[in-house]
């Protein structure tokens, strides 16, 4: 290859005469210019360079960028396989594992006009739309199919200025005029109360959250098994909705407390606040606190007092500190008794082994409400039944409400909790037909304060 300087001297040549003196405006040998025609040759050298590399980038550039169709630099090259539309900055495609690592400006685009999720209905939407409703409260409206027409668990209801019939005679549904509006997750939620009236004299409310397409997405009903029930509360309402970022708030009322009258249509004393949360597939509670005339309770666990009940059957010291005054009241007597005496107050000393054995557990636990009244027949009073909401039966409980007396210290708040036992108990079947059972003090933190240890069917205290 020549050089731009001048042919090179091969080392094993034999040395060739020197060359005569340039004369004046010659080149010397090796292109050095006498007066400045090696200055031209640099430029020229360096020229050819510069053309040379541009040539060289050129080449490479096209060789390791395919153009696209339309380039100057030619068609573009085949798609590998698997290869994604161009998702990179500079336009090429995204080798396949690589999907989703940027933007085309075509994607861009495409976000950016895709709609926004419909708003939330409004109450005058709702009031003329066919919506389902909550299922308890579809479930007792279908009657068992007993008259006939739709299970609106499956069929949406057709209200029109917020009311439509029901399947019974007599029996409709009715949309509230309360509405809070939820946001989260993308999506707007309108919450509004569907008031369910079977017929007769009792309607059940239940709150229903529908997005902006009417779709039941959530709901808090009184009628589901699993609605935390805050009391008694034979004609319940729903109000006061309220809405803190994904939590929802209200008002449970028509709670019937320890005093109050047991009818139905009697005034309640206690109010109960509900706390929901949304979860992006429907609401879970979080919070029940029960207002009542001595002060705000919270319903211990079945959990906590279990474990109380679980210090009274080992004979544990400990579960003094759980009772009011520090003691059992009055202490049991250790072992068991064989019923053939009286304690000095007229009552019988049950041994601990008769009335918190091995297997004794905590049934369920409740705000005490209503259905317990002394009745007098002339000859005394006689003490009613207590019935738990979950169908369990004190029998003839000391928790006497309305015109008689408690045979125990008892306060609006307080709570029972039912002792059961499936293992064969000393008392055998009588234990759990008489209704052993604890009474706890109301507290607002929900802690276990046990003011009495009740022996449901003798009304009396130990």
């Amino acid at each position: 290859m020549t050089s731009p300087t001048g042919p090179q001297r091969d080392s094993n040549q034999t040395p060739e005469a020197p060359l005569p003196a340039p004369r004046e405006g010659q080149a010397e040998p090796g292109g050095r210019d006498v007066d400045g025609a090696s200055r031209t040759g640099l430029l020229v050298m360096l020229a050819g360079i510069g053309v040379l590399a541009l040539v060289l980038a050129a080449a490479g550039f096209f060789l390791l960028r395919p153009g696209q169709d339309g380039d100057e630099g030619g068609p573009a090259a085949p798609r590998p396989e698997g290869a994604t539309a161009s998702a990179s900055d500079d336009g090429g495609p995204t080798a396949p594992g690589q999907e989703g690592t940027g933007s085309s400006p075509e994607a861009s685009a495409t976000e950016q006009t895709q709609p926004p999720p419909p708003p939330a209905p409004s109450l005058d939407e709702l009031r003329n739309a066919a919506l389902l409703i909550p299922p308890g409260c579809a479930d007792y409206m279908y009657f068992d199919g007993e008259y006939g027409g739709a299970d609106h668990g499956t069929t949406p209801v057709q209200f029109t200025d917020g009311e439509a019939p029901g399947n019974a005679p007599s029996s409709s549904y009715l949309l509230g005029d309360e509405t809070a509006v939820l946001e989260a997750d993308g999506r707007a939620l309108t919450i509004v109360a569907v008031h369910c009236f079977g017929g007769g004299s009792y309607t059940y409310p239940a709150l229903a959250a529908y997005d902006g397409d009417l779709e039941l997405v959530g709901w808090m009903d009184t009628l589901d098994e699993n609605y935390p029930q805050p009391g008694t509360s034979p004609k319940p309402y729903l109000e006061d909705l309220a809405v803190t970022g994904s939590t929802l708030t209200y008002t449970h009322g028509g709670i019937e407390l320890f005093g109050d009258q047991a009818c139905s249509a009697c005034e309640k004393s206690g109010t109960a606040t509900m706390s929901w949360q949304w979860t992006g597939d429907g609401f879970i509670s979080t919070d029940v606190v029960v207002h009542t005339p001595t002060g705000d309770v919270r319903q211990p666990s079945v959990e906590d007092a279990q474990a109380v009940a679980d210090l009274l059957i080992a004979g544990d010291d400990a579960a003094a500190d759980y009772f009011i005054e520090g003691t059992v009241n009055p202490p049991l007597v250790d072992g068991q008794t064989d019923f053939s005496t009286l304690g000095e107050d007229g009552t019988l000393d049950f041994g601990r082994a008769d009335v918190v054995p091995p297997g004794t557990r905590v049934d369920s636990c409740e705000v005490i409400g209503g259905g317990t009244l002394s009745e007098d027949f002339g000859y005394g009073s006689f003490y009613g039944p207590y019935f738990m909401r979950d169908g369990s039966e004190i029998t003839s409980s000391s928790m006497a409400r309305g015109t008689g007396d408690a045979a125990y210290e008892t306060h609006p708040g307080d709570v029972v909790c039912l002792l059961q036992n499936d293992q064969d108990p000393p008392l055998g079947e009588f234990y759990d037909q008489s209704g052993f059972h604890l009474i706890l003090q109301g507290t607002d933190d929900g802690s276990v304060v046990v003011r009495v240890i009740g022996l449901g069917l003798y009304g009396a205290e130990i």
